[in-house]
């Protein structure tokens, strides 16, 4: 039998929740690049329904990713992929699912936000995560005491050194489009992967809210 993963948000059924937070907080551990997050942040994004998550067809998740809002941007984060599905498209996928989701739920270039994510600049895979396949660009490059950011590895002196990525309507949003427009439920290797929104297909809901947003950004409207 063909495998089949289902992506979408996650939902308030405690179970699930609880479920996916361990889930996450292990992937988190033992990967070096990610900052840990505490129970409220949890909370608050479950709240927000702003964890989008790849569940396998025993409804285990596989992979996942959130986004945060602040008073002027929408931040991408927390992606993590298992290991067998590394290599196979997944998290470029996710990444974009959510991304997608800030345009349908919150609007952000019609009020002015950004939407931006951070990523420590020895994370080289999801560096080119964004930067090659996603088609952000670089803002600046942020250093940080080790202090303030325990736990994630540091430069020959003594900074955490990451990466401030920015979204931008003619790069950005435009590759978003061309995915949505050519997605078919696959991954790389074929694997079947259904996105849902709203019980909905999410490509098929996106596709026409980006359309929108490109359109009144070629006549200034945006």
């Amino acid at each position: 039998m063909t495998e089949r993963l289902v992506i979408r948000v996650v939902g308030t059924e405690p179970e699930e929740v609880h479920r996916v937070i361990e889930w996450h907080r292990q992937k988190c551990a033992a990967v070096p690049y990610l900052l840990q997050r505490g129970t409220d942040d949890y909370d608050r994004f479950v709240q927000d329904q702003s964890v989008w998550v790849a569940f396998d067809e025993t409804k285990q998740p596989v992979a996942a990713a959130y986004y945060t809002k602040s008073k002027d941007d929408f931040e991408i984060g927390g992606l993590v992929v298992e290991d067998e599905y590394q290599a196979r498209g997944l998290g470029t996928v996710i990444v974009n699912v959510v991304l997608g989701a800030i345009i349908l739920n919150e609007e952000p270039f019609r009020v002015g936000s950004r939407i931006i994510a951070h990523v420590h600049k020895q994370n080289d895979k999801v560096c080119s995560l964004f930067l090659a396949n996603l088609k952000f660009r670089l803002l600046e490059e942020v250093r940080l005491s080790a202090e303030s950011v325990p736990g994630l590895p540091v430069d020959e002196n003594g900074y955490v050194v990451g990466l401030e990525l920015g979204a931008d309507i003619d790069n950005t949003i435009a590759n978003l489009r061309k995915w949505a427009s050519i997605w078919r439920n696959k991954l790389n290797d074929g694997s079947l992967v259904d996105v849902v929104y709203h019980e909905q297909d999410f490509a098929t809901v996106l596709l026409p809210e980006i359309d929108v947003l490109l359109s009144g950004y070629e006549f200034g409207l945006s």
